[in-house]
Protein backbone atom coordinates (compact mmCIF):
# COMPACT_ATOMS: atom_id res chain seq x y z
CA UNK A 1 0.00 0.00 0.00
CA UNK A 2 1.12 3.57 -0.62
CA UNK A 3 1.93 6.54 1.64
CA UNK A 4 -1.51 7.86 0.62
CA UNK A 5 -3.19 5.06 2.56
CA UNK A 6 -1.05 5.79 5.61
CA UNK A 7 -1.93 9.48 5.38
CA UNK A 8 -5.64 8.68 5.25
CA UNK A 9 -5.36 6.39 8.27
CA UNK A 10 -3.53 9.14 10.13
CA UNK A 11 -6.21 11.69 9.21
CA UNK A 12 -8.96 9.38 10.45
CA UNK A 13 -7.24 8.82 13.79
CA UNK A 14 -6.72 12.57 14.26
CA UNK A 15 -10.39 13.33 13.56
CA UNK A 16 -11.71 10.51 15.72
CA UNK A 17 -9.45 10.77 18.76
CA UNK A 18 -8.50 14.45 18.89
CA UNK A 19 -8.77 15.55 22.53
CA UNK A 20 -9.41 12.01 23.79
CA UNK A 21 -5.89 10.57 24.03
CA UNK A 22 -3.93 11.42 27.18
CA UNK A 23 -0.51 12.88 26.28
CA UNK A 24 0.23 14.47 29.67
CA UNK A 25 3.33 12.31 30.12
CA UNK A 26 4.84 13.89 26.98
CA UNK A 27 4.29 17.58 27.80
CA UNK A 28 7.98 18.44 27.52
CA UNK A 29 8.57 16.49 24.32
CA UNK A 30 8.80 17.84 20.78
CA UNK A 31 5.72 18.16 18.60
CA UNK A 32 7.02 15.30 16.43
CA UNK A 33 7.37 13.00 19.44
CA UNK A 34 3.92 13.95 20.72
CA UNK A 35 2.35 13.25 17.33
CA UNK A 36 4.02 9.83 17.13
CA UNK A 37 2.77 9.02 20.63
CA UNK A 38 -0.74 10.18 19.75
CA UNK A 39 -0.82 8.00 16.64
CA UNK A 40 0.47 4.93 18.48
CA UNK A 41 -2.10 5.31 21.26
CA UNK A 42 -4.99 6.28 19.00
CA UNK A 43 -4.24 3.26 16.79
CA UNK A 44 -4.59 1.05 19.88
CA UNK A 45 -7.84 2.79 20.84
CA UNK A 46 -9.18 2.53 17.30
CA UNK A 47 -8.52 -1.21 17.21
CA UNK A 48 -10.44 -1.78 20.44
CA UNK A 49 -13.23 0.54 19.31
CA UNK A 50 -13.79 -1.70 16.29
CA UNK A 51 -13.13 -5.16 17.72
CA UNK A 52 -14.82 -4.68 21.10
CA UNK A 53 -17.55 -2.45 19.59
CA UNK A 54 -17.10 0.39 22.08
CA UNK A 55 -17.08 4.18 21.78
CA UNK A 56 -13.99 6.22 20.98
CA UNK A 57 -14.21 7.70 24.48
CA UNK A 58 -14.28 4.30 26.16
CA UNK A 59 -11.54 2.95 23.93
CA UNK A 60 -9.31 5.92 24.80
CA UNK A 61 -9.60 5.06 28.49
CA UNK A 62 -8.14 1.61 27.79
CA UNK A 63 -4.67 3.05 27.07
CA UNK A 64 -1.92 2.02 29.51
CA UNK A 65 1.02 2.87 27.22
CA UNK A 66 3.89 4.75 28.86
CA UNK A 67 6.84 4.18 31.13
CA UNK A 68 6.89 0.70 32.68
CA UNK A 69 4.01 -0.52 30.53
CA UNK A 70 5.74 -3.91 30.23
CA UNK A 71 4.98 -4.06 26.51
CA UNK A 72 1.22 -3.64 26.90
CA UNK A 73 -0.30 -0.51 25.36
CA UNK A 74 -3.99 -1.08 25.94
CA UNK A 75 -6.24 -3.39 27.96
CA UNK A 76 -10.02 -3.73 28.05
CA UNK A 77 -12.39 -6.22 29.70
CA UNK A 78 -15.69 -6.82 27.91
CA UNK A 79 -17.90 -8.10 30.73
CA UNK A 80 -20.80 -8.94 28.47
CA UNK A 81 -18.77 -11.18 26.17
CA UNK A 82 -16.27 -12.15 28.89
CA UNK A 83 -13.25 -11.27 26.76
CA UNK A 84 -10.12 -9.55 28.04
CA UNK A 85 -8.35 -7.71 25.22
CA UNK A 86 -4.61 -7.12 25.64
CA UNK A 87 -2.98 -5.08 22.91
CA UNK A 88 0.34 -3.78 21.62
CA UNK A 89 0.36 -0.97 19.05
CA UNK A 90 3.13 0.45 16.85
CA UNK A 91 2.91 3.42 14.50
CA UNK A 92 5.43 3.35 11.66
CA UNK A 93 6.16 6.66 9.96
CA UNK A 94 6.61 4.85 6.64
CA UNK A 95 4.31 2.38 4.93
CA UNK A 96 6.87 -0.38 5.31
CA UNK A 97 7.85 -1.99 8.57
CA UNK A 98 6.53 -4.45 11.09
CA UNK A 99 6.81 -5.21 14.82
CA UNK A 100 10.30 -6.32 15.79
CA UNK A 101 11.21 -9.40 17.79
CA UNK A 102 12.35 -7.43 20.86
CA UNK A 103 9.02 -5.57 20.92
CA UNK A 104 7.08 -8.83 20.64
CA UNK A 105 9.18 -10.47 23.37
CA UNK A 106 8.50 -7.55 25.69
CA UNK A 107 4.79 -7.95 25.00
CA UNK A 108 4.74 -11.71 25.63
CA UNK A 109 6.65 -11.24 28.89
CA UNK A 110 4.19 -8.54 29.89
CA UNK A 111 1.24 -10.79 29.15
CA UNK A 112 2.71 -13.55 31.31
CA UNK A 113 3.24 -11.04 34.12
CA UNK A 114 -0.35 -9.88 33.69
CA UNK A 115 -1.97 -13.31 33.96
CA UNK A 116 0.24 -14.08 36.96
CA UNK A 117 -0.92 -10.83 38.62
CA UNK A 118 2.60 -9.41 38.95
CA UNK A 119 1.24 -5.88 39.11
CA UNK A 120 4.43 -4.47 40.64
CA UNK A 121 6.00 -4.81 37.19
CA UNK A 122 3.49 -2.41 35.63
CA UNK A 123 2.79 1.31 35.72
CA UNK A 124 -0.02 3.06 37.57
CA UNK A 125 -2.22 3.15 34.46
CA UNK A 126 -2.48 -0.62 34.37
CA UNK A 127 -2.66 -0.90 38.15
CA UNK A 128 -5.75 1.30 38.03
CA UNK A 129 -7.41 -1.54 36.10
CA UNK A 130 -6.57 -4.36 38.51
CA UNK A 131 -10.22 -4.76 39.55
CA UNK A 132 -11.17 -5.56 35.94
CA UNK A 133 -8.13 -7.78 35.51
CA UNK A 134 -8.82 -9.74 38.69
CA UNK A 135 -12.45 -10.20 37.69
CA UNK A 136 -11.35 -11.58 34.33
CA UNK A 137 -8.68 -13.85 35.79
CA UNK A 138 -11.04 -15.30 38.41
CA UNK A 139 -13.85 -16.14 35.98
CA UNK A 140 -13.48 -19.55 34.29
CA UNK A 141 -15.62 -18.26 31.43
CA UNK A 142 -13.19 -15.50 30.45
CA UNK A 143 -11.27 -15.70 27.19
CA UNK A 144 -8.19 -13.60 26.46
CA UNK A 145 -7.44 -12.06 23.10
CA UNK A 146 -3.98 -10.69 22.41
CA UNK A 147 -3.80 -8.19 19.58
CA UNK A 148 -0.83 -6.73 17.75
CA UNK A 149 -1.60 -3.80 15.47
CA UNK A 150 0.87 -1.75 13.45
CA UNK A 151 0.63 0.77 10.64
CA UNK A 152 3.30 -0.88 8.50
CA UNK A 153 2.55 -3.20 5.63
CA UNK A 154 5.35 -5.76 6.07
CA UNK A 155 4.13 -9.10 7.51
CA UNK A 156 5.49 -10.31 10.83
CA UNK A 157 8.83 -12.07 10.46
CA UNK A 158 9.27 -15.72 11.44
CA UNK A 159 10.91 -14.95 14.80
CA UNK A 160 8.09 -12.75 16.16
CA UNK A 161 5.54 -15.26 14.84
CA UNK A 162 7.31 -18.09 16.65
CA UNK A 163 7.39 -16.08 19.88
CA UNK A 164 3.64 -15.51 19.69
CA UNK A 165 2.89 -19.11 18.75
CA UNK A 166 4.96 -20.30 21.71
CA UNK A 167 2.93 -18.05 24.00
CA UNK A 168 -0.34 -19.48 22.68
CA UNK A 169 0.94 -23.05 23.10
CA UNK A 170 1.93 -22.30 26.69
CA UNK A 171 -1.33 -20.58 27.61
CA UNK A 172 -3.59 -23.09 25.85
CA UNK A 173 -1.98 -26.18 27.33
CA UNK A 174 -5.25 -27.50 28.81
CA UNK A 175 -7.87 -25.61 26.79
CA UNK A 176 -8.03 -22.82 24.21
CA UNK A 177 -8.40 -19.77 26.42
CA UNK A 178 -6.09 -17.33 24.59
CA UNK A 179 -6.43 -16.28 20.95
CA UNK A 180 -4.48 -13.83 18.81
CA UNK A 181 -5.06 -11.26 16.08
CA UNK A 182 -2.45 -9.39 14.07
CA UNK A 183 -3.57 -6.31 12.11
CA UNK A 184 -1.39 -4.37 9.69
CA UNK A 185 -1.93 -1.40 7.40
CA UNK A 186 -4.12 -3.29 4.92
CA UNK A 187 -6.50 -4.42 7.67
CA UNK A 188 -6.66 -0.95 9.23
CA UNK A 189 -7.31 0.78 5.91
CA UNK A 190 -9.98 -1.75 4.95
CA UNK A 191 -11.87 -1.11 8.19
CA UNK A 192 -11.68 2.67 7.83
CA UNK A 193 -12.65 2.70 4.15
CA UNK A 194 -15.70 0.51 4.86
CA UNK A 195 -16.75 2.59 7.85
CA UNK A 196 -15.28 1.83 11.25
CA UNK A 197 -18.67 2.10 12.92
CA UNK A 198 -19.71 -1.07 11.18
CA UNK A 199 -21.44 -0.85 7.82
CA UNK A 200 -23.24 -4.15 7.19
CA UNK A 201 -21.27 -6.82 5.35
CA UNK A 202 -23.17 -7.89 2.24
CA UNK A 203 -21.84 -10.93 0.42
CA UNK A 204 -22.95 -12.86 -2.66
CA UNK A 205 -22.28 -16.51 -1.87
CA UNK A 206 -22.07 -19.28 -4.46
CA UNK A 207 -23.25 -22.51 -2.75
CA UNK A 208 -22.56 -25.96 -4.18
CA UNK A 209 -24.66 -29.03 -3.27
CA UNK A 210 -26.98 -26.73 -1.40
CA UNK A 211 -30.21 -27.36 0.42
CA UNK A 212 -32.55 -25.64 2.83
CA UNK A 213 -34.51 -26.22 6.01
CA UNK A 214 -37.59 -24.33 7.16
CA UNK A 215 -37.78 -25.35 10.82
CA UNK A 216 -37.24 -23.85 13.33
CA UNK A 217 -35.94 -21.07 11.02
CA UNK A 218 -35.52 -20.93 7.28
CA UNK A 219 -31.86 -21.54 6.53
CA UNK A 220 -29.61 -22.68 3.72
CA UNK A 221 -26.58 -24.94 3.74
CA UNK A 222 -23.99 -26.12 1.25
CA UNK A 223 -20.34 -25.94 0.27
CA UNK A 224 -18.36 -22.76 -0.45
CA UNK A 225 -15.01 -22.42 -2.18
CA UNK A 226 -12.14 -22.01 0.28
CA UNK A 227 -10.74 -19.27 -1.97
CA UNK A 228 -14.01 -17.36 -1.63
CA UNK A 229 -13.89 -17.62 2.16
CA UNK A 230 -10.28 -16.38 2.07
CA UNK A 231 -11.47 -13.37 0.05
CA UNK A 232 -14.07 -12.60 2.73
CA UNK A 233 -11.30 -12.67 5.31
CA UNK A 234 -9.02 -10.36 3.32
CA UNK A 235 -11.79 -7.86 2.61
CA UNK A 236 -13.64 -7.77 5.92
CA UNK A 237 -11.24 -8.84 8.69
CA UNK A 238 -11.59 -8.26 11.63
CA UNK A 239 -15.32 -7.45 11.41
CA UNK A 240 -16.27 -10.71 9.71
CA UNK A 241 -16.78 -12.48 13.04
CA UNK A 242 -17.93 -9.48 15.10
Amino acid sequence: MSPIHLRQIKSYLQKTFNGLIDLSDYQNKSETDRELLFLTRSLAAFTLMVIADISAQEASKSIVDGGRDNGIDSIYFDRREKIMYVLQSKWKQESKGSIKIDEVMKFTRGFKDLVNARYNRFNSKLNNKTQDIEEALNDAGTRFEIILVYSGQTPLADEPKRELDDLLDEMNDSSDIVSMRVLNQSNIYSIISQGASGNPINLDVCLFDWGQTKEPYQSYYGQVSAREVADWWNQHFPKLFS
